[in-house]
């Protein structure tokens, strides 16, 4: 194997080597690094502007919780105010029923009153009548209007009296 080594050929070789590699060196490395380094640089930009961007998204999370915190707070309140109002127009209604009920009653009690009254003085007056109608017949006479109103007046005198 070493018979067909040629020591100018292991020179041009390492010669061409170094020639190559300075090239890519030259040539190729560099814009591979920077294209490398552009490529880290985005992916930096990137993740930075995703950062952000989650950053906002969580403000902007905890910026509709809070409101719709402050809405369930709202709806509460206002819940809790149609429920009071509703309550006094209850109390207020029943309390006007009471009021009509009440009034109804003492109404009905006048009008029995009055009713009780006149059937009263319907009777002393169908009482009185009957009286002097039997005491004319019992005296046998006809009575004067003076006599009657006399009769009248003690027969109403003894049933008011009765009462």
């Amino acid at each position: 194997m070493l018979e067909n080594f040629d020591i100018w050929s292991l020179i041009f070789q390492v010669i061409n080597l170094a020639i190559i590699f300075l090239l890519l060196k030259q040539f190729g490395w560099q814009p591979v690094m920077n294209l490398l380094k552009q490529r880290e640089e985005h992916v930096e930009n990137s993740l930075a502007q995703a950062a952000a961007t989650k950053q906002e998204a969580e403000e902007i999370l905890a910026k509709y919780r809070r409101q719709m915190e402050g809405a369930d707070q709202k709806a509460a309140n206002i819940i809790a105010e149609a429920n009071k109002k509703a309550e006094a127009i209850l109390k207020e209604r029943a309390a006007e029923a009471e009021a009509r009920y009440q009034q109804m009653i003492e109404e009905a009690k006048i009008q029995i009153k009055k009713e009780k009254e006149k059937a009263l003085a319907d009777i002393r007056d169908e009482i009185a009548d009957l009286a002097v109608h039997a005491a004319g017949k019992l005296i046998g006479r006809v009575l004067t209007t003076a006599d009657h109103e006399r009769i009248v007046k003690e027969c109403v005198d003894e049933v008011s009296q009765l009462q």
